[in-house]
């Protein structure tokens, strides 16, 4: 919270950046196996703690402000249902490219998302391209400023 301030530290620009582009992949990394842990209330709690700290830096509010007044002011979702679109995106692409099989294991747990991914999904689109590794192409990383 120290990092960003009106005339010092971050900007509320690159928290935001910092937030969407390196925060929240690494909540999404696995989330088609661990999509389960999302239904236990500690867990989600502090998901949502984390996106509320994150919102929190960006727009300067009250530590005292809910989250949920946050995500409507900054027009963001909950981080739970991020995570299970993002899950139900990722199960379908794989089930769509033959990875992803409908075998039950014993313990139920990671394959119960595969039922209702459409449900989290909608009409949304989704990237059915496979991907390739190309480690020809020099890139480069830019940050706003």
């Amino acid at each position: 919270r120290a990092a960003v301030g009106k005339q010092w530290g971050i900007t509320p620009k690159i928290a935001e950046w910092i937030y969407t582009a390196v925060v929240r992949p690494n909540l999404e990394y696995g989330i088609e196996i661990t999509n389960t842990a999302l239904q236990n209330k500690k867990i989600a709690n502090k998901l949502r703690s984390v996106q509320g700290k994150a919102l929190k830096m960006i727009t300067g509010a009250l530590t005292t402000t809910a989250t949920a007044d946050l995500n409507i002011l900054t027009d963001t979702i909950d981080i739970i249902e991020h995570l299970k679109v993002v899950a139900a995106k990722s199960i379908t692409k794989l089930r769509n490219e033959g990875q992803w099989t409908k075998e039950k294991p014993k313990h139920n747990g990671h394959t119960r998302i595969d039922e209702n991914a459409s449900r989290y999904i909608g009409q949304k689109q989704i990237d059915t391209t496979t991907p390739t590794l190309n480690l020809d192409t020099a890139f480069t990383t830019n940050i706003p400023n």
